[in-house]
């Protein structure tokens, strides 16, 4: 990748989290062949999907579930990071590595194994505080095809919606929690805006939600 999280926040974000970096100190090389006097090796977060595939369940990278969080067999349940899950909202299956998304879908499984028939729908949410800067993350990672800036590249406080064929699919925000907190409340609503209005810093998102 041209610079870090561009798969994620995309390339002009990616590379404003590199300046900052930088600017601490940081000797951020991508790219690069470092001399070999020491090895690093990050290989992430690998859900341990063993007894589930040797017992027969649907396996593919992580158990497979519905948005109940059943599994392909009868009777079975499972939640947390190491499930792939039906995500109703995003249409599609998506595994979630944060702790917030394995709390919160374990209290929807457990109803579910309880008999109520709701499926767990509320959107990823990450952050990071990185010095003076606290990044909030609310969507799956999907696609995008648009972008919108609220406020100023490289002057916290502002955000950055993507949005896929008009429709709101995630936002990050740099000092800047109120609109990510918002903007997710809209994506789990299924209540659409527009770019002009995401743009806007005069226009309240929540009044999408009316």
């Amino acid at each position: 990748l041209a610079q870090p999280l561009a798969r994620v926040l995309g390339g002009q974000l990616g590379a404003y989290i590199a300046h900052v970096h930088r600017e601490h100190g940081v000797d951020l090389r991508l790219g690069a062949r470092p001399p070999p006097s020491a090895d690093v090796v990050a290989v992430g977060s690998v859900p341990r999907t063993g007894l589930a595939a040797r017992s027969g369940l649907e396996v593919d990278r992580g158990i497979v579930v519905d948005g109940l969080g059943r599994t392909s067999a009868e009777g079975v349940f499972a939640a947390g990071d190491v499930t792939r899950f039906t995500h109703p909202l995003f249409e599609t299956r998506i595994r979630v590595e944060h702790f917030q998304t394995a709390q919160r879908q374990g209290f929807a499984v457990g109803r579910a194994m309880a008999g109520a028939a709701e499926p767990y729908r509320e959107v990823p949410w990450f952050w990071s505080d990185q010095y003076d800067l606290n990044l909030q993350y609310a969507g799956a990672g999907l696609p995008w095809d648009q972008t919108v800036m609220r406020g100023e590249l490289g002057r916290p406080p502002f955000a950055v919606f993507y949005l896929s064929a008009g429709r709101l699919v995630a936002a990050v925000g740099i000092n800047d929690h109120h609109n990510v907190a918002r903007a997710r409340r809209l994506m789990e609503a299924g209540k659409s805006v527009t770019p002009a209005q995401l743009e806007d810093p005069a226009f309240d998102l929540r009044r999408g939600l009316a």
